[in-house]
């Protein structure tokens, strides 16, 4: 089948594994993990500029020139974190509203728990190699994880329809190489391969679907009822309003009484079919229990390849700068999506149209299938909506720059700053292709470019043992208005502190803590499932393409006809989510550091 973009409804899932760490809110100024090391761990990130260890490089690849012979690092780092999420806020619980508009006509409260403890121990190990070639060149390998974390919330949670468990994993090789070109000024390159994995479960309303799925059938029987009276009384150029009413105009037919009152038997008798229908599924839809949910759940993978580049400046031996670039890393991630449908929206598929099939014309009952309205809507949601199928999207992990300072204001005391900017301007959407027709979609993020500030300090306690600490202000991408339950980031502040110990002549640990305080994250926003519009859903004619009746294609005949599948109804229903995280992380690690 054709690819387009799924409607965010059914194809969220990328948002949510794009930017889970939001959604987890352990690391919610940004996407990145937290420290490169624990060396950087125990200065909230400052020191690289201090070369204390290869794993330096992943900031400024310049930085390989000050290490002599051969070096390793290999480091274990643990982030965990607590999350609670309150819902509703002084301008009200969420909601869920089931209609086609966004004026919070037929809103009904969503029904669900507590997040639970989305936000499980993730493990990020580190590798970094630093080797000396001649007294000028060198060389150095990193392995590392700059995006690794996972969460799941409760399946039941007031905002399920977000997300309900994400997973990222970025697995970088970088292989570097420096140029010393005296004792004050060496520069670096890098090359980055990086492979990404993505997962992504949420919940969706699968019932506010269906209900208008039938809406949208029965107003294109309503369009092809119209099309063969007109044809029947010799009429032509028929024309409905956006209602197809009986309010309609027949051109050459306007003052054909016989016309009118045939369409309007049609029309009452499809008005009472769909109106039956959305009866039946009322309760349920007020109710909005996350038993009538369904889910989808998204996986993919990709390899693609970035650059980073360094320069230092050491204009005397107790001062050191460096400036560094990381590119951005354009991933097309090739996925698989799985559907899992609540049992409550399959039993609605099954319509009662016997009565609306005797008074069709019967220049419609000749070639349609006697089910049509049945049948249309069984094949939207067993043979395009709900299947299994590929989901291939693009995922940008941003450029970052930044810029670091180093003094050694004593034999034993010396302090480091780091200043980085981040791009998250250049992921302003995330755009879902699945294999399927179902409408094109854009997911939204607005994104704004981010800085962090970080200061720290080292003092050398005694030969073997060295002191650290430092503090981070990290300044949140997540633009306030656009605050989400997958988007909740706010600006968050670090405090570290750690240490060096020396075991021998050539081998020393490091240890190191974080604790991440966040503001809290108030959110209040409305949305079709990330979009600022609904997406329409498929016509009759589009779903029953393909479909021959007599040698006739059925959905090519139908889309001739005037007025099918020209007023659009959706298949995602508006939902706004009311609430308030709070937030506290902390990060603990150990790292052994070797010279040969």
């Amino acid at each position: 089948m054709q690819k387009s973009t799924m409607q965010s409804v059914f194809g969220l899932a990328v948002i949510s594994c794009y930017s889970s760490f939001y959604t987890i809110q352990a690391h919610a100024a940004a996407l990145a993990t937290p420290s490169t090391s624990v060396s950087a761990l125990s200065s909230a990130n400052s020191n690289a500029i201090a070369a204390d260890d290869p794993s330096a490089q992943f900031t400024n690849p310049a930085l390989l020139t000050r290490f002599s012979r051969t070096q390793i690092a290999g480091a274990m780092l643990m982030a965990d974190a607590s999350v609670s999420f309150s819902n509703g806020t002084s301008e009200g619980k969420s909601t869920t509203i089931v209609g086609y508009g966004n004026d919070g006509s037929g809103a009904t409260e969503i029904q669900g728990g507590s997040a639970g403890d989305p936000v499980k121990l993730s493990p990020i190990p580190q590798i970094y190699l630093a080797h000396q070639l001649s007294e000028q060149l060198y060389l150095g390998f990193a392995l590392d994880l700059p995006y690794a974390i996972q969460g799941k919330f409760k399946d039941d949670w007031i905002g399920r329809y977000d997300g309900i468990e994400s997973q990222v994993l970025a697995l970088n090789f970088n292989p570097s190489i420096a140029w010393k070109f005296n004792q004050k000024w060496s520069v670096g390159f890098g090359v980055s391969a990086q492979y990404l994995s993505v997962k992504d479960r949420h919940a969706i309303d699968h019932l506010a679907g269906v209900d208008y799925l039938a809406s949208s059938i029965g107003r294109d029987i309503k369009a092809i009822s119209a099309s063969g009276i007109a044809a029947g009384y010799g009429c032509s150029s028929l024309t409905v309003n956006d209602s197809f009413t009986s309010d309609f105009a027949m051109e050459g037919c306007r003052n054909s009484d016989g016309a009118s009152t045939a369409y309007q038997k049609v029309s009452n008798a499809i008005d009472a079919i769909t109106g039956s229908f959305h009866d039946s599924l009322d309760g349920l839809l007020a109710e909005n229990k996350p038993e009538n949910d369904g889910e989808i759940d998204v996986t993919g993978n990709d390899l693609a390849f970035g650059y980073n580049l360094g320069v230092t400046w050491q204009p005397a031996n107790d001062y050191r700068f460096g400036l560094a670039y990381r590119s951005k890393i354009v991933h097309d991630v090739k996925g698989e999506s799985d559907w899992t449908v609540s049992d409550n929206a399959r039993s609605a598929q099954h319509l009662p149209i016997d009565a609306l099939i005797s008074i069709l014309p019967k220049e419609l009952t000749s070639t349609l299938p006697k089910n049509l309205y049945g049948d249309s809507l069984y094949q939207l949601l067993n043979d395009i909506l709900y299947v299994d199928s590929d989901a291939d999207f693009t995922v940008t992990t941003p450029a970052t720059a930044s810029l670091n300072g180093f003094a050694r204001l004593s034999p034993k005391l010396s302090v480091t700053t780091d200043l980085t900017w981040t791009e998250w301007s250049s992921m302003q959407q995330i755009v879902v292709d699945y294999d399927s027709p179902l409408q094109n979609t854009v997911n939204p993020l607005y994104l704004k470019n981010a800085w962090r500030l970080s200061l720290g300090s080292s003092y050398q306690f005694s030969n073997a043992l060295t002191f650290r600490a430092g503090y981070a202000f990290d300044q949140t991408p997540v633009v306030n208005e656009h605050r989400t339950t997958n988007l909740p980031g706010t600006d968050r502040q670090v405090f570290s502190f750690g240490g060096n110990y020396l075991l021998g002549k050539n081998e020393s640990i490091d240890l190191g803590f974080s604790y991440i305080s966040f503001k809290d994250a108030e959110v209040n926003s409305s949305s079709y499932a990330g979009q600022n519009q609904p997406t329409p859903s498929l016509s009759i004619s589009e779903s029953l393409a393909g479909i021959e009746v007599n040698g006739v294609d059925l959905g090519q005949m139908l889309a001739n006809m005037p007025g099918v599948g020209a007023i659009p109804a959706y298949n995602n229903n508006n939902h706004t989510t009311r609430g308030k995280f709070q937030s506290k992380a902390w990060l603990f690690g150990i790292q052994y550091n070797r010279k040969f």
